[in-house]
């Protein structure tokens, strides 16, 4: 190519728009991106990916690109009981967090996340929250922590117990090792097992070694996706509780820095993520049923387990003023669908 004056003015052209159109696509982008948010769940990777991630699309998507995730799974960022923390302190922007799993401070924990027999499905613990008056109570009580602010709320699948071997009666609870937390455990441990709390990323390998012998955290639905029943073979088909509840939590000042649009669309678009919770497990629980080997508990060896919660939610009431309002919500509830003879999604 010939160096002349037509040429270098061409190619100074050329030079300059690319240069203007990379500074504007640039420009854009960091218009784009005002806010970029770390996130961890309390889900292992397989629903970090199938459920969670596509949540907060849907959000970025609705913003124009105005707020992105970065998104992580339990454990990647930093172990479950230090989430809540973290993002008190601006560690992570937000959380997706299960209160048994953070070493959570707040009073009303052990009525948080799973309390057996709390509720019989996600639909009554959304009604429970936003209608019976549980969510002044809750949000309140994380609140209160200071740095933080509850955003919302998400359910997942029914709380089941998958074990290496069958469970066919209350005695062969004894000596049974079973991974969950003091929650769910405080029934069981009556019933003679052992409570040991694995992280949700050991629970394969804990199984494996013999470490446990069972789990209580999730339906079938997650058991199989995270390839668990392949260790834990067995099901055992009576419902610790209706659904798992977990939280959004977003740090305080990461928050107030967003403008109330977008703050509203997030808490929006975390409500709509809700019912994609509830469908995703709802349509895939009985279809992974099948991957399992199921047991039931005879209805008067349950109704051991169940007396012995009860106990449990007497003295949990009598630990603070708002845990006793919470276990009389959940009592009052339970008491008025039973009467009526409400369909309870779920019974068994």
């Amino acid at each position: 190519m010939k160096i002349t004056l037509k040429n270098i003015l061409l190619v100074a052209l050329v030079a300059t728009f690319a240069v203007t159109m990379g500074v504007s696509s640039a420009a854009a982008e960091e218009k784009k991106a005002e806010f970029t948010w770390r996130v961890q769940t309390v889900h292992a990777p397989a629903e970090t990916n199938r459920l969670v991630r596509p949540m907060l699309d849907e959000i970025e998507a609705a913003s124009g690109g105005r707020i992105k995730f970065e998104l992580y799974s339990s454990g990647e960022l930093m172990s479950d009981d230090q989430m809540l923390q973290a993002v008190s302190r601006g560690t992570l922007d937000m959380i997706d967090g299960l209160a048994p799993n953070e070493a959570s401070p707040v009073d009303i924990a052990s009525l948080d996340g799973w309390p057996p027999f709390g509720w019989a499905s996600p639909v009554e613990i959304h009604n429970i929250y936003w209608n019976r008056g549980m969510k002044e109570i809750y949000n309140a009580a994380y609140e209160e922590l200071g740095g933080i602010k509850v955003v919302g709320i998400k359910t997942t699948d029914p709380l089941h117990i998958f074990s290496t071997k069958p469970i066919n009666t209350y005695e062969d609870f004894k000596g049974l090792k079973i991974s969950t937390d003091r929650i769910v455990a405080t029934p069981f441990i009556e019933a003679g097992a052992v409570a040991v709390n694995v992280p949700v990323t050991e629970f394969y390998l804990s199984g494996q070694t013999g470490i446990v012998d069972a789990l209580a955290w999730c339906g079938a639905k997650e058991a199989y996706s995270n390839s668990w029943y392949e260790v834990f073979p067995y099901m055992l088909s009576n419902r610790i509780s209706g659904c798992t509840l977990t939280h959004w939590i977003a740090n305080e000042k990461a928050w107030n820095k967003m403008p109330k649009d977008l703050q509203d669309l997030v808490t929006m678009g975390l409500k709509a993520g809700g019912l994609r919770a509830i469908l995703y497990y709802y349509d895939d629980e009985p279809k992974h049923r099948k991957y399992f080997k199921m047991t039931t508990l005879p209805e008067e060896d349950w109704n051991k387990i169940k007396a012995s919660q009860d106990k449990r939610y007497d003295e949990i009431a009598k630990t603070s003023e708002r845990c006793a309002k919470l276990v009389q919500i959940y009592r009052d509830y339970n008491k008025e669908v039973s009467e009526l003879g409400w369909y309870r999604c779920g019974d068994e």
